[in-house]
């Protein structure tokens, strides 16, 4: 028998494809590695081979679009090498104190619901539910479970008094106090309890002093402000009548009216009182006719005016009232007044009081 002998030559280029006396030749695909959290599959590695790509349970392949790639002609596989990733998830989140939280996923769109126990309120109510955003968070803030505050409502107000209160939660206190001329019997203060019931009794308001009314004087009346202490009344007379004695009377602290009862005389018989002027006083003899009204100043004022009046037949006093004027400062030592002369069928007399000396003038019967 005779042996042929034959020489098979290759020729290879950049190309994985080559032909070749009616032969055709591959390259092969290399070995693909699993990505990391995950697995590959190939049906091989020759020209047409399929890869497919999965993901471990809870992890999310991407580019999507690689899950499969196929080995091409020059032994490369298509596409790019897909990679495993977790998928967007959202914190876990706390119960509030007081309260729970119930998620219904952690993923993107997934809702958290905030509810309180029993006695508690959910604050801010907007913040009931929140949600997991693309960005793995959860919208808005965690709330808090705040304890219920009891209402206690009004605590009333003593009759002749007042109270301080700024709301009437729980824990809350009102504060109570008298008008003058009246003390408080019972609590000065009351906190609202947990039970809805404010502590303690509303406390009262006592008359402490009641210096009681006063009769209008005949031919005349009286105006009270009140009868408790501090209270004022104030007289008049009618037309034709002057009053006599003081116009005004307060009730004091020993629960008596100041002064004295006046009296609403015929005009014709008495000239009436006369004001202190300011800063002075006025002193009389008398209101009927003939009595005399003598002023006299404070220290550091003189008078300037009459320092006489008396009560002339007609009713009225005589001249106009004086002032007391605030003097100059004092005159340096050594320095003395010359004596003063008296008048005419009249008399001066000097006194002396408080280091001052006053001159008083007054005329002979018959004279004024």
């Amino acid at each position: 028998m005779k042996h042929i002998t034959a020489v098979l030559l290759l020729i290879t280029s950049s190309t994985s494809l080559v032909s070749s006396l009616g032969y055709t030749f591959y390259s092969l695909c290399p070995h693909l590695e699993s990505p990391g959290n995950g697995r590959v599959s190939t049906t091989g590695h020759t020209f047409g081979s399929l890869a497919v790509y999965r993901c471990y349970r809870g992890f999310i392949l991407e580019p999507a679009e690689f899950s499969t790639r196929r080995c091409l002609q020059g032994g490369v596989w298509s596409g790019l090498p897909p990679r495993c990733r977790s998928p967007v998830t959202c914190s876990s989140l706390l119960a509030p104190a007081n309260g729970n939280v119930d998620i219904s996923r952690r993923t993107p769109g997934g809702v958290a619901t905030y509810s309180c126990n029993e006695g508690f309120t959910l604050q801010p109510s907007t913040s009931r539910t929140r949600a997991c955003q693309r960005n793995g968070r959860w919208s808005g803030v965690g709330p808090i479970c705040r304890a219920n505050r009891t209402n206690c409502g009004d605590p009333g107000t003593p009759v002749n008094g007042r109270r301080v209160l700024g709301t009437t939660l729980e824990g809350d206190t009102v504060r109570y106090f008298c008008r003058q001329g009246f003390e408080l019997v019972g609590n000065r203060e009351r906190v609202c309890q947990s039970n809805g019931q404010w502590s303690g009794q509303l406390p009262l308001c006592s008359r402490l002093i009641d210096c009681g009314g006063l009769l209008n004087p005949l031919n005349g009346r009286v105006l009270l402000t009140g009868t408790d202490a501090g209270s004022r009344a104030t007289y008049s007379c009618n037309e034709g009548f002057v009053l006599q004695g003081p116009q005004r009377r307060v009730c004091q602290a020993n629960g008596q009216w100041s002064g004295r009862d006046p009296t609403c005389n015929p005009r014709g018989n008495s000239c009436g009182q006369l004001p202190n002027p300011r800063n002075g006083r006025v002193t009389l003899t008398g209101t009927t006719a003939g009595s005399l009204a003598v002023y006299t100043c404070r220290r550091g004022f003189r008078l300037v005016g009459n320092v006489q009046r008396s009560c002339q037949n007609n009713g009225q006093w005589s001249g106009s009232e004086p002032i007391c004027r605030r003097i100059s400062p004092p005159l340096p030592p050594g320095t003395s007044c010359p004596n003063p002369l008296s008048p005419a069928n009249g008399q001066v007399q000097l006194v002396i009081t408080n280091n001052r000396i006053t001159a008083t003038y007054s005329c002979n019967p018959g004279f004024r």
